[in-house]
């Protein structure tokens, strides 16, 4: 990786902390209000001074941005009045929630997105190239939320066969693979709604570059030398047709663990995007900030992790990066 796209990732960190930290001082009012919330007016004068100091309120601009980087780095990120615990140990409950039910749809909605576009690609200008495009085009033009909420209303709700939010029993006690299933049980309508909703990048990027690479010579080349299928198959079209699949892999990693907001909150699941919106309704603004520097910064690295790996998977962006 070139040392101007470390400088453009480092340039980006700085600009999403400095950014957190200009928001709620450039914000109108008081700014105990905007780290108390609607619960500023129940605090005495003697609490309202000691929180001022506590966040820098009182000192200058410049001594704050100092004080604010280091006890970032540091992870003093202060207290959660609406879960009434430190920030650091919310989000840490909530991040392996959403990293979970992200990759876990990643996982499959890459593997059945590409396997379909696959399929469609092979039979293009068929009946199943059709079929395969109007039930694709169908499923992704469903609303998220919608999708969420009639699995609710039908499986949850009607059928009764799975659980209608949270990603765990709350009530029960269950520890090893009792434990590992009822997760899975959990898991399986918000991963389902989130697969639903990613499945046609997938499936176009793969169609896209098989129908590629499929019209080069080389393929005809193998045809005509009659090699095996299946080694056409995965060693000439599929192995060579990947890359636009990566490529989408890594945009959707980043874009889910920004965009499931919308699905951890219809199931009530205990990931981050359902921390944020929890902490806007209650207006506890410091976690809404902090939520937003977890998500931004794990955004940044799904798009420095595809960048330092895209150029070892398409050894043509390597010959151009060494160029």
């Amino acid at each position: 990786m070139k040392k101007r796209n470390i400088l453009f990732y480092i340039t980006l960190i700085f600009l999403v902390i400095l950014s957190n930290f200009l928001i709620p001082r450039l914000m109108p009012g008081s700014p105990l209000k905007i780290i108390a919330g609607e619960s500023v007016g129940e605090l005495s004068e003697k609490e309202k001074q000691s929180m001022l100091e506590a966040y820098d309120f009182d000192k200058p601009l410049y001594h704050q941005f100092i004080n604010y980087v280091k006890n970032f780095f540091t992870l003093n990120w202060g207290t959660s009045f609406s879960k009434n615990d430190k920030i650091t140990t919310v989000l840490m409950r909530a991040l392996p929630w959403t990293l979970l039910l992200s990759i876990s749809n990643l996982i499959i909605s890459s593997v059945l997105g590409s396997y379909l576009g696959y399929k469609s690609a092979i039979k293009r200008k068929e009946k199943k190239d059709l079929k395969y495009m109007f039930i694709m085009s169908a499923i992704s033009s469903l609303p998220t939320f919608w999708v969420g909420m009639t699995f609710i209303a039908v499986f949850s709700v009607f059928f009764k066969w799975f659980p209608i939010g949270h990603a765990y029993s709350l009530w029960k006690n269950y520890k090893g693979i009792v434990y590992i299933l009822d997760v899975i049980w959990h898991l399986t309508l918000p991963l389902l709604t989130l697969t639903i909703s990613t499945l046609m990048s997938f499936f176009v990027a793969m169609r896209y570059g098989v129908l590629t690479v499929i019209s080069e010579d080389y393929i005809k080349m193998a045809k005509l030398r009659n090699l095996p299928d299946k080694r056409i198959k995965f060693t000439y079209i599929i192995r060579n047709s990947i890359i636009p699949v990566f490529t989408v892999f890594m945009i959707e990693f980043g874009y889910i663990l920004s965009g499931s907001v919308i699905i951890e909150t219809i199931f009530s699941y205990p990931g981050v995007g359902s921390i944020m919106y929890n902490a806007v309704l209650s207006r506890d603004y410091p976690l809404v900030q902090y939520s937003f520097v977890t998500v931004s910064f794990m955004v940044i690295f799904a798009n420095f992790l595809a960048d330092k790996m895209y150029s070892k998977i398409d050894t043509k962006m390597e010959y151009k990066n060494e160029e």
